[in-house]
């Protein structure tokens, strides 16, 4: 029942002593600041990792997953007794709307919770407290670490300069076209005409006439064909502009459906979206990492003043 936990696996507070599956013969594999982390603690842990992320404990030792799971085990003791230290609490109201939160979020009523946690061997009251310590531990995170994971903007040039490579934008052309169509079959009397109709509007396009006027009248809309990048057309589209400016008219194309008359309405050179456009991009990559990197400082500081005796 992963989907019922509220916050990740390193911060959540695990499963009861007493849980487990079969006898287990209990003893204190550590002590923080004065209380205990038992065995029957390190082995619950222990299940609900390979349940939840069996990829993290694939090809790893029996020891040295019980040492990663102590190593969490005593981080997650640490920061409920700072956020409790710091006067920190979460109220039974609150508890009563992060379960209406997570029964609604996994269309579940009281009866279905209750059910999915007595599978998991858990009472309500139990997942309550554990929920409890959840928002107390994201609490005390939000204080002390993601409040404070502020990225600045010589953060933001940095990184910017560093890895342009994905806000590259291609060479881009926005195009525009009279037509005039010519269905297959067409005889040579019709060509003719089509050709005569092609000839009037290029001369009136050279005595400055309106090209969305004259779009309107061959084709019957404006004649805005969009944007395209550079060797995405048809070879006959590229050749026709390829020596045109912004505003040049190319000669006649003629195609398998009709004649084009294109006009290059804007062309837009290979060039990197601006700074001040991906900011917000850059902060979903950066502020994830200032917080982990403060996270793992503060909680190394908490070690450090903390009494903590390891017996495993």
């Amino acid at each position: 029942m992963k989907q019922l936990w509220l916050w990740g696996s390193l911060w959540v507070s695990l499963l009861p002593a007493g849980q487990a599956e079969g006898v287990l013969v209990d003893r204190i594999v550590a002590v923080v600041n004065g209380e205990v982390v038992t065995y029957s603690e390190l082995q619950q842990a222990r299940q609900i990792q390979g349940l939840q992320s069996p990829g993290q404990t694939a090809g790893k030792g029996s020891d040295q997953i019980d040492r990663e799971m102590l190593r969490e085990i005593i981080e997650t003791r640490l920061l409920i007794q700072e956020a409790k230290r710091q006067g920190l609490s979460v109220s039974d109201e609150d508890l009563k709307l992060a379960l209406s939160d997570i029964k609604q979020r996994n269309r579940m009523d009281d009866a279905a919770l209750v059910a999915a946690l007595a599978r998991e061997g858990l009472t309500l009251e139990e997942y309550r407290r554990q929920l409890g310590e959840q928002m107390l531990i994201a609490r005390i995170l939000e204080k002390e670490v993601r409040s404070r994971a502020a990225v600045t903007q010589g953060d933001l040039e940095a990184y910017y300069r560093e890895h342009r490579e994905p806000y590259r934008l291609p060479e881009e052309i926005t195009l525009s076209h009279l037509f005039f169509p010519l269905p297959k079959g067409t005889d040579a009397e019709a060509r003719a005409r089509v050709q005569s109709e092609v000839e009037q509007a290029l001369q009136a396009l050279k005595q400055g006439g309106d090209f969305r006027a004259l779009a309107r009248r061959s084709g019957g809309d404006d004649g805005r064909l969009g944007t395209f990048t550079k060797g995405s057309l048809a070879p006959e589209f590229e050749k026709a502009i390829a020596s045109l400016k912004e505003g040049g008219i190319s000669q006649p194309v003629w195609s398998g459906d009709g004649v084009h008359i294109l006009r290059v309405d804007e062309w837009r050179t290979e060039r990197f979206r601006p700074l001040d456009e991906v900011k917000g991009e850059i902060e979903k990559v950066l502020v994830p990492r200032k917080v982990e990197e403060l996270r793992v400082k503060w909680i190394k500081r908490l070690r450090a003043n903390a009494f903590i005796d390891i017996r495993l």
